[in-house]
């Protein structure tokens, strides 16, 4: 079963991502159980054989490359083969294949690469991921509903000093935090802030959202998009809307809400998924922003016929360009999500 699991997932892969795979596919195995063969199955953990002497005789499925942060074992001939290339301590010179560094870099490369496939792949069937996620009808009750309240609530206003004097939109807004998946009882970390502290940071916020407020992501031109990732980047990084560690999420659903022309909300599930294979983005939340908007311009620019097809049709969260990206991203995935092994 872990064979299968490390074999269907995108690498990198996290601890956190085998345990999820096997929550849907098999929730009977122990979660002790996994640990003892996730560390009989790493090759290069600490004591594997001694602490699994059964386990640790089964041919290796994992290397682990940071803390928490896995790859497929290499072949046996090439594990040996990159340890001959392992530089000599005398020299301080070099740096072996399977040092941290080395497969960072690898990883790094193979994550662009992953990218730019989805990217290209999505704008090619632009027009079907909306329409798969249409049909899905994946989304209802109060994250739709608060949504489209929100949404309608917004067009009515033509400047950012009126709408964030709007209580009713403010309140909108933080009602659909937690429809969208950002608040959940219990004793978990990441809760959804008090209203008034996300109000006084939208409003903090208020000469940079001047800024953008005329911008459309589907008319960009190359040479804004850098700096208006940097200026975008800026309001995410300040908006009070979550307790949790990362802010691209929160901040990025948040300012969807104010700017919904042109910034797209970001989620772990899909969009995270889309562009990294991950949950988790490892080079710190601005680094993926700044990567990850210019893409979504792209995509905007390349795929303003269908996403101007698709307002045109309307229909449930076809609430602006930048949320019609979106939702081609979530189709996107979920399209993959129902063909074994391509996830």
């Amino acid at each position: 079963m872990l064979a299968e699991c490390v074999g269907q997932l995108d690498e990198p892969f996290r601890r956190s991502e085998i345990i999820g795979w096997f929550r849907r596919h098999h929730p009977q195995v122990n979660e002790s159980t996994l640990a003892a063969h996730i560390q009989a199955a790493t090759v290069n953990a600490e004591n594997r054989a001694q602490n699994h002497p059964h386990l640790a005789r089964r041919a290796p499925l994992l290397r682990r490359v940071d803390h928490g942060l896995y790859v497929r074992a290499a072949k046996p001939d090439t594990v040996t083969d990159a340890c001959s290339k392992s530089s000599d301590p005398g020299t301080g010179q070099g740096e072996s294949a399977d040092e941290p560094g080395a497969a960072a870099r690898r990883i790094s490369t193979r994550g662009h690469e992953r990218a730019r496939r989805n990217i290209e792949a999505l704008i090619k069937g632009f027009d079907e991921h909306v329409r798969y996620f249409e049909a899905a009808n994946a989304f209802s009750g109060p994250s739709v509903y608060f949504h489209h309240r929100a949404i309608e609530r917004r067009r009515t206003h033509t400047s950012v000093t009126d709408l964030l004097a709007d209580e009713q939109f403010l309140e909108y807004v933080y009602a659909v935090l937690p429809s969208w998946g950002m608040h959940r009882m219990g004793p978990q970390r990441a809760k959804v802030t008090d209203f008034g502290e996300l109000v006084a940071s939208l409003r903090a916020a208020a000469p940079v959202l001047e800024e953008l407020w005329p911008l459309h992501i589907t008319r960009l031109t190359p040479g804004t998009v850098h700096a208006v990732s940097k200026r975008a980047w800026q309001v995410i990084a300040g908006i009070r809307a979550s307790t949790s560690g990362t802010q691209i999420a929160a901040g990025s659903k948040t300012l969807h809400h104010v700017l919904p022309d042109l910034i797209p909300p970001i989620d772990r599930q899909y969009t995270f998924r889309f562009f990294t294979g991950q949950t988790e983005v490892r080079f710190g939340d601005q680094r993926a922003f700044l990567d990850w908007f210019p893409a979504l311009t792209e995509i905007a620019e390349r795929c303003r016929a269908p996403i101007d097809a698709a307002l045109g049709r309307g229909g449930v969260l076809t609430t602006g360009p930048a949320k019609v990206i979106d939702n081609a991203i979530i189709g996107f995935m979920q399209a993959k999500a129902a063909q074994p092994g391509t996830i």
